[in-house]
């Protein structure tokens, strides 16, 4: 595995083993582990060499486990953080969705219903920059925030 996350990236043994601080033949003894002239990498240097790879360490030892139920117990490890993420990931994307169109109803409702309704651009900024101190950000995203989809003046 090692040897094919390695001709992925197209690089040499040498070229490997200068990115991860080994030598030459350390990289071609670890490419060849679990055979009768191969090595076990230390597991500072298999960390060094699954990132540098992009290869998971799970998938490593389940590929290396004599026992199946090792081999799922690996596998299943690192699964199970993947959809954790990705199960994260997802709900962060809906919450943002219900964020945009709760953002878009304010927006609908300042542009109706507030007494600057048709004040240009700059003036707007000129009652948000004496209503908020010196050098304060606020201004700048609030009338980002009102003028969303209109060009500047």
């Amino acid at each position: 595995m090692l040897k094919i996350g390695r001709e992925q990236r197209q690089l040499s043994r040498k070229q490997l083993a200068e990115l991860i601080g080994a030598n030459v033949n350390s990289i071609a003894k670890y490419e060849k582990a679990g055979e009768e002239n191969g090595q076990y990498p230390p597991l500072p240097v298999l960390a060094r060499l699954t990132s540098e790879l992009n290869l998971s360490p799970a998938r490593i030892f389940a590929e290396v486990a004599e026992n199946p139920k090792d081999k799922e117990k690996f596998l299943t490890g690192w699964l199970r953080p993947l959809s954790a993420i990705t199960t994260a990931f997802y709900s962060f994307e809906e919450i943002w969705a219900g964020m945009d169109a709760a953002l878009h109803e304010i927006r609908e409702d300042l542009t109706t219903k507030m007494p600057i309704t048709g004040m240009k651009r700059e003036e707007f900024r000129e009652l948000l920059n004496r209503s908020f101190p010196e050098k304060d950000s606020r201004p700048a995203i609030i009338e980002e925030f009102y003028f969303d989809d209109e060009k500047e003046d």
